[in-house]
């Protein structure tokens, strides 16, 4: 698992970040600082667990789960950055468990979500947190964003709508693995964070699967559409499913 992770985001370093190859930490704490590099640069590489017995056909989890992660970036950016609003997303690999790659326009908006989303959701899914704890985590991503000046029932209607996505996310029926760390302590004294499994083996390749990534027959999460400022872009399209 480690070496697939690791062979995923080496390829995203060089073609977005290769300084990111040189450096001299080994181990989990070489991919992590990839990760969170590669976050800098507006890319966000997600992964997560779904039960194979439970849920046969992943796709449509995985759909919704990336969708969502979709829906809290547009509403930031749309807010804060309207002219940056761009989103795509495309799977890693054809391996399990499921690795997801968005690039995003708007690189702070990325980061906020490498750096506070992604690490709360792993650490409270399957949970019900308090309205306080997550109000208090988008008030530090917006802090990030420097959305004060926003006008105040802008501000107040992104908490809410940023909330009711993070509260969905948590209650998603799969394990979500963070792979970058918390930009600042949200939860005290933090602990290290979660480890990728190391029980589940990598999904053999397909016949004349390269490996290489963004290949032609990986589908993409969001259709790239005209940038439409003046109106609200419409819901994010179903996924296509995997070959």
């Amino acid at each position: 698992m480690t070496t697939r992770i690791e062979h995923v985001l080496g390829n995203l370093a060089q073609q977005h970040a290769p300084a990111l190859i040189n450096q001299p930490l080994q181990g989990d704490a070489r991919w992590r600082a990839m990760a969170n590099g590669l976050a800098r640069q507006g890319v966000l590489v997600l992964m997560a667990e779904v039960g194979a017995a439970s849920h046969p056909n992943q796709d449509p989890l995985v759909n919704q789960w990336i969708a969502l992660y979709g829906e809290l970036y547009y509403a930031f950016a749309q807010a804060l950055f309207p002219s940056f609003v761009g989103v795509d997303a495309v799977y890693a690999d054809n391996q399990l468990p499921p690795m997801v790659v968005i690039t995003g326009e708007c690189v702070p908006v990325i980061r906020v979500l490498a750096g506070y989303a992604v690490p709360y959701v792993a650490r409270r899914q399957g949970t019900m947190p308090t309205d306080a704890e997550i109000r208090g985590v988008l008030v530090y991503m917006l802090d990030e964003l420097e959305a004060s000046d926003l006008p105040r029932v802008t501000y107040e209607n992104l908490v809410q709508k940023g909330m009711d996505v993070l509260r969905r996310l948590c209650q998603q029926p799969l394990r979500q693995i963070t792979l970058t760390d918390f930009s600042r302590p949200v939860f005290g004294e933090e602990p290290a964070q979660p480890q990728p499994p190391t029980t589940i083996p990598d999904q053999p390749k397909k016949p004349g699967d390269t490996g290489r990534l963004f290949s032609t027959d990986i589908p993409v999460f969001f259709d790239r559409k005209p940038r439409q400022k003046t109106q609200r872009k419409p819901p994010l399209p179903d996924l296509p499913d995997r070959e």
